[in-house]
């Protein structure tokens, strides 16, 4: 930021006023003059009227001197020549005090033309003398302006420092930022090949397994066909009845290897590609496992048809006023449920795909539901505000609040309508009695992170969970209502 010198500014003002001044006085300067040389000439007639005066007497003296000098003559009968020249000098006076006369006339008109003059000069003096006064208010306005001036310059050139400063200080902030960020940099590289080499490690580790579940798959077919050949072998030896029994033992023995086998699909049996444009939450099958309910983020919920083949929902339920985490069927397929992010449950009616309640009450984004497999009026639901909420859809409202000491991300009913499991923000799977509201058990630390989503097979109420970035473990309920690890797992996802 460029500041001008002061001194500088003050000289340039200065110059500014006194050719300010110049200009408004260069048209009277003449009058003035004028003024001086009338009041020479003011002064001049006044000296040639005293004269003019001084002479007149003298006439007037030297006339009355006549006047009596002819009175004298007369009285002393004087000559007619005598009388004569008297009388001449007489005329001669007269004349010339008639010519003092008419000159004093003339100086008292060349007076009184002088008086108007300097009237008007005294005037004109007198505007000069105003605008004056003006000019110096203007000038000490203008010397003000110049303090104030300086005084603002002093205070930019204090603000220059202090910018200059700042400018210093947030260049050093900059330089620091930049070290912290190429450190962070590196150390983010670093940590991503660490993430790199652990999931190289995870791989490793998972194809290991693969390994050892091939082998042990390979293993049990042997040992089939060497139990094939042993009752085949026995039966030859025992006869046609005993070879009948060992054959059904060793069918029933290859059939249980085979089901172990077979446990997870093998093949996709469909696949629907944007089913819901902003991301799909949740799914649920309703009881009977004939239709599948999905929600998302575009504020929908879907219903499918798991039976036959088709990429087009059945039906597409509106209602929501923001995303549905979660949804679920009531025990009776009557009903689809959905949790929104806006605190609120909302119920639609299957058949119809009519919006049938909306349920309020949390006071934070529903992040969880579901329907109890007993009591198709009874559901629960979990929400960010730390609360599982029980409702009763014939009701319209809330029976029950559950408090809880971290975020619940997920819940899911045991068989019947008494036991209930919630998945939480700290890691830990916490078990409730339904009826009474009490937590009956804790257990923490199955995961590394969050547990994110849990459910319940209502065969033999096992709980099965998963979490972020760890495999799902399985959990059973024991009679003592405390939980316990099983070996081995009954599900791993």
């Amino acid at each position: 930021m460029s500041v001008s010198d002061p001194s500088h500014l003050e000289a340039q003002l200065a110059s500014q006023i006194v050719t300010l001044w110049r200009s408004q006085t260069a048209p009277f300067q003449a009058i003035v003059d004028d003024y001086a040389a009338v009041l020479q000439r003011a002064q001049e007639s006044h000296v040639r009227a005293a004269q003019l005066d001084r002479e007149a007497n003298e006439a007037r003296a030297e006339n009355d001197t006549l006047l009596r000098a002819l009175e004298a003559a007369k009285r002393g009968a004087v000559t007619q020549e005598e009388f004569a020249a008297l009388q001449a000098v007489l005329t001669r006076t007269e004349t010339d005090l008639t010519a003092a006369y008419k000159d004093k006339a003339m100086l008292a008109e060349s007076s009184l033309q002088v008086t108007q003059q300097l009237s008007v000069v005294r005037d004109i003096n007198e505007q000069q003398t105003r605008e004056i006064k003006e000019a110096e208010a203007a000038i000490r306005t203008l010397r003000d302006q110049v303090r104030a001036l300086r005084g603002e310059v002093e205070r930019l050139e204090e603000s220059v420092a202090m910018a200059g400063k700042e400018a210093e200080a947030q260049r050093n902030d900059a330089t620091v930022s930049a070290a912290r960020a190429a450190a962070l940099e590196a150390d983010n590289a670093a940590l991503a090949r660490r993430l790199v080499e652990l999931k190289e490690a995870e791989i490793e580790r998972m194809n290991d397994i693969n390994r050892q579940g091939e082998e042990m798959l390979t293993s049990a077919k042997r040992q089939a066909a060497e139990l094939l050949a042993s009752a085949s072998a026995q039966a030859r030896a025992a006869g046609p009845g005993a070879a009948v029994a060992s054959l059904e033992r060793a069918a029933r023995g290859l059939s249980l290897g085979e089901a172990a086998a077979d446990a997870l699909p093998a093949v996709l049996a469909r696949s629907v590609p944007e089913a819901h444009g902003a991301g799909c939450f949740g799914l649920a099958f309703n009881r009977a496992g004939t239709a599948l309910a999905s929600c998302g983020a575009d504020k929908t919920v879907k219903l499918w048809d798991a039976i036959a083949e088709g990429s087009a929902p059945t039906a597409t339920l509106h209602g929501a006023f923001e995303g549905l985490n979660s949804v679920a069927w009531t025990q009776d397929g009557r009903s689809v449920v959905g949790a929104e992010s806006r605190s609120a449950l909302r119920v639609w009616a299957a058949d119809t795909g009519r919006l049938a309640a909306s349920l309020t009450g949390h006071a934070g984004r529903v992040t969880g539901v579901a329907a109890s497999p007993a009591d198709a009026a009874l559901v629960a639901s979990c929400a960010a505000d730390r609360t599982i909420k029980l409702w009763g859809l014939d009701r319209g409202f809330c029976t029950r609040t559950l408090m809880c000491h971290s975020t619940c991300n997920a819940v899911a009913w045991a068989s019947g309508a008494a036991g209930l499991a919630s998945a939480h923000f700290d890691g830990a799977l916490r078990l409730w009695d339904a009826a009474s509201g009490r937590q009956v058990s804790e257990v923490a630390g199955l995961h590394g992170g969050q547990v994110c989503a849990l459910d319940a097979c209502n065969a033999r109420s096992p709980a099965d969970t998963s979490a972020w970035g760890a495999p799902g473990r399985s959990w059973r309920s024991a009679p003592t209502s405390t939980m316990q690890q099983p070996a081995p797992p009954m599900a791993q996802c």
